[in-house]
């Protein structure tokens, strides 16, 4: 469980709240422990505002320093996460270019992830061309790989020792 992805993706509203109770079960699981697991823990099909707060405090509770996330840098860190996906064949290249044109907004705009757009679409429009497909996909997979030197770094939160 990769616990500053999931506090990126929940600042970006990509993580779903029914997800919530089901992480903190797991987390009591491992033997983690704290008033704010158990709270979400027992939650069943909560909102966001039902979880308010406790999300954060439950991070802590598991041993993360949790510090505030922005919206641009949260982005940032699931382009990552979805570049090394295409990059290591996790996720499919077509489907990973998309995503990654999805957070050209939440990013900032950058150059960078344009690209992904003019890729997806290109992919989009030789679907009956199996060869240009192909070259296409290769193409995403290695921009993926740019921009993964392009924008190491990390922005989650960081397990404290």
């Amino acid at each position: 469980m990769n616990v500053g992805l999931l506090y990126a993706r929940w600042v970006l509203g990509l993580l779903a709240t029914e997800m919530v109770p089901d992480i903190a079960t797991d987390a009591l699981a491992q033997g983690r422990d704290g008033e704010a697991l158990r709270r979400l823990a027992g939650m069943e099909r909560p909102t966001r505002a039902d979880i308010g707060g406790l999300f954060e405090r439950a991070l802590e509770e598991m041993g993360y320093q949790v510090e505030s996330l922005g919206e641009e840098a949260a982005a940032r860190a699931v382009v990552r996460d979805i570049a090394r996906g295409i990059v290591s064949g996790e996720m499919d290249a077509a489907e990973g270019a998309e995503a990654l044109w999805a957070m050209w907004e939440p990013c900032g705009e950058p150059l960078e992830l344009g690209v992904f757009g003019c890729l997806s679409d290109d992919y989009e429009d030789c679907q009956g061309i199996p060869e240009q497909a192909q070259e296409i996909r290769q193409t995403i997979i290695a921009e993926a790989k740019e921009l993964l030197v392009r924008w190491s770094g990390s922005s989650y939160p960081q397990q404290q020792e």
